[in-house]
């Protein structure tokens, strides 16, 4: 089978302005270069052609390229004020963030259709193929616990559907530390074992981190038998705040006696709710002798907290056995956009992993790349362009009319050739 061509926001807005002789090509290309002294309200441009005076009034500049402070401009557009044959000049309505050079590059379009319209066009085509275009997803940030195993469990926001639910039996990993002995305090600090709020085995640990801690500080320290860790590619643990936190509020590292060997920030906690964490090694192969745990505050002191942690092991990817969950067994709850299991689901405390698909990206910078298919996005917003364009008043239609009855046609063609994703149930009704 032919792969899909993927195309950019800038790509699929050219073939439109070529399509509805939206964009002015008189300079050979599908883009202008500013060529002489210019200002912030005022270009000088000598590829453009001039005809007569003001002949570019009321048309669109769209810059697309630029370097130094030229650069700020870049995504911009100015309508244009008004255009003299004589210099080569054209002057903006609006002024623009930065005054060009002549590394500053811009599209012009045609006064009755604004890029920023065109744009808005595309991402409405886009929303309005949303399920069918809809991207495979796999998301593995919900465990079960014995405690926890027919609950609803809130499902990430990217999701819109979910296609398969799998818990994973087996694994090749290795226990770094249970927490259910208390770990080694730090500095104004106090560690408790929490026998009561736990996730796994005997107890946490709760660690009460005073205001006066600062950035950067160790908070605690479990120490244990050296492990050879060079196998591995993750850490797995259960964290916990009192407060929300940001990714720059709380560290974990391991270490080798008194050398540091990893370093990680811990995503973002919200308050008062256990999150099964699952982090990257950024370089195993140096952790052949890991000897402590350690949490520490990061860059971004969060002031006075409480935190608990729990059950930290090492994981290797692609080394698990996923079991499948017969879809007899859970549901959606649309309303609280969770994951619920019937009580007689063999369910086990356990990683899940979450198969299902999330919305197509809608498009915000010209680097941006169109998820959907480019053809239906194009012929779409074609359709709707000459239909706001054609005059409906009269007996019968004009020829803008008629070239976006056609259009449309193509759009919906390319509609119908999108395979629509089976066996999905759909948390959303986009």
């Amino acid at each position: 089978m032919p792969v899909t061509q993927r195309r950019t926001q800038q790509q699929i807005r050219r073939g439109i302005g070529l399509a509805a002789n939206l964009l002015d090509v008189s300079g050979g290309s599908v883009t202008l270069q500013v060529t002489g002294t210019s200002s912030a309200d005022a270009w000088t441009v000598g590829a453009l052609t001039f005809g007569s005076s003001n002949e570019h009034r009321g048309k669109w500049a769209y810059v697309t390229a630029g370097s130094g402070n030229a650069s700020s401009n870049i995504g911009l557009t100015r309508r244009i004020s008004g255009s003299t044959s004589s210099n080569t000049r054209i002057t903006f309505a609006t002024s623009w963030a930065a005054t060009p050079d002549t590394t500053q590059a811009f599209e012009l379009w045609d006064d009755w259709a604004s890029p920023l319209v065109v744009h808005e066009l595309m991402n409405q085509a886009i929303s309005e193929a949303t399920r069918k275009s809809s991207v495979a997803v796999r998301d593995l940030n919900i465990h079960t616990t014995k405690a926890q195993k027919t609950y609803p469990f809130s499902v990430g926001s990217s999701f819109i559907g979910i296609q398969e639910i799998e818990y994973r039996e087996s694994w090749a990993g290795e226990s770094i530390t249970t927490f259910d002995a208390a770990a080694s305090s730090g500095t104004n600090v106090t560690v408790d074992l929490d026998s009561e709020d736990k996730r796994e085995g005997q107890a946490s640990n709760r660690l009460t981190i005073p205001a006066s801690v600062s950035s950067a500080a160790t908070v605690a320290t479990a120490t244990f038998n050296s492990i050879d860790a060079r196998g591995y590619t993750h850490v797995e643990l259960w964290a916990k705040s009192n407060i929300t936190t940001t990714s720059s509020n709380l560290r974990m590292r391991l270490g080798e006696g008194s050398t540091n060997r990893e370093t990680i920030n811990l995503p973002a906690l919200n308050a008062d709710s256990w999150t099964y964490l699952r982090l990257a090694l950024s370089s195993a192969e140096t952790d052949s002798a890991i000897t402590r745990f350690i949490v520490l505050t990061g860059a971004s002191d969060a002031g006075e907290m409480v935190f608990w942690v729990d059950d930290a092991k090492f994981v290797r990817d692609q080394s698990e056995e996923w079991v499948r969950v017969p879809r007899m067994f859970w549901g959606l709850d649309q309303n609280q956009r969770a994951l619920v299991f019937e009580h007689d689901a063999t369910v086990p405390a356990a990683l899940l992993r979450i198969t299902g698909r999330r919305a197509p990206n809608l498009l915000s910078t010209d680097s941006a790349i169109c998820e959907v298919s480019p053809d239906y996005v194009t012929n779409s917003v074609l359709a709707k362009l000459l239909r706001a364009r054609a005059d409906v008043g009269g007996q019968s239609p004009d020829a803008a009319a008629a070239r976006a009855h056609n259009y449309e046609q193509l759009a919906q063609t390319h509609y119908l050739r999108m395979p629509t994703p089976q066996s999905i149930r759909w948390l959303e009704n986009a």
